[in-house]
């Protein structure tokens, strides 16, 4: 039998993946510096709530959404205060109020093939979000899939044994991870690869501003060669400053 993406992989996902999440507080740090506090924060495709039980812990109020009901039922299940989550698209937003963050990591971009989706998506977090505040978004590039993205992994998270089988086609710009579990059933997942140049045009339509890209964790500058891209978007206010908006949030001073 066939699942959807996350639909067995939740009860395994915090003990493998769910501390990747830490690689994002120096960057959330940074950003925080420049909205309030408490900040009202947007975490789509949150996933199991670990991101989102950081940014609780800061101070912030989070409302999480991602596709993935049992990721949002673990995610329920931890009982983060200020924090609140629900199943929703992430290409169709239907939230209340404004929000100064708008967040979506680990690769969740990547989940939407189609451009149509980044163009949706763009156009609804532009709209939840307030004046001066920011998006932060990462995806996988091109090199990640094409030199990394092959081969079989041999899992095994708390003494659960399966198969996680990496293959990605560049002609259909397509990779695809297909987890196998003990009982023979499997769950698929598709990505597409993006660069920044991929979605320069439709950010730029939309409104957002560039403050920085990243090509990972050591949040040294994004380039042709990397194998993941970090963008902070700013959405402008009324008073947006061009001069100011040069000024780039970095992390290495």
């Amino acid at each position: 039998m066939e699942h959807p993406a996350y639909s067995r992989l939740y009860t395994f996902y915090d003990q493998d993946w769910g501390n990747w999440c830490c690689q994002y507080l120096p960057l959330l740090q940074m950003v925080f510096h420049q909205l309030p506090t408490p900040s009202r924060v947007l975490d789509i495709a949150c996933g199991t709530g670990a991101l989102a039980a950081i940014m609780s812990e800061m101070g912030h109020c989070v409302t999480g959404i991602d596709l993935s009901p049992e990721m949002i039922w673990c995610a329920c299940s931890k009982n983060i205060p200020g924090a609140a989550f629900e199943v929703q698209d992430m290409t169709k937003l239907n939230v209340n109020g404004k929000y100064d963050l708008a967040v979506n990591t680990f690769d969740a971009f990547n989940y939407m093939l189609e451009r149509e989706d980044v163009d949706w998506f763009f156009k609804n977090v532009f709209e939840k979000l307030k004046p001066e505040s920011f998006l932060i978004f990462d995806f996988n590039t091109e090199n990640l899939y094409t030199y990394y993205h092959k081969g079989e992994i041999l899992r095994d998270i708390n003494g659960v044994k399966f198969k996680q089988h990496r293959s990605y086609n560049k002609e259909k710009n397509l990779a695809v991870t297909i987890f196998e579990f003990p009982d023979g059933e499997i769950e698929k997942h598709f990505q597409r690869a993006y660069s920044l140049e991929d979605i320069k045009e439709m950010y730029e339509s939309t409104g957002f501003k560039l403050e920085n890209a990243f090509g990972g964790f050591d949040f040294e500058s994004y380039t042709k060669n990397s194998l993941r891209c970090i963008c902070v978007l700013r959405k402008p206010g009324p008073k947006f400053d061009e001069k100011r908006s040069k000024r780039k949030i970095w992390i290495h001073e």
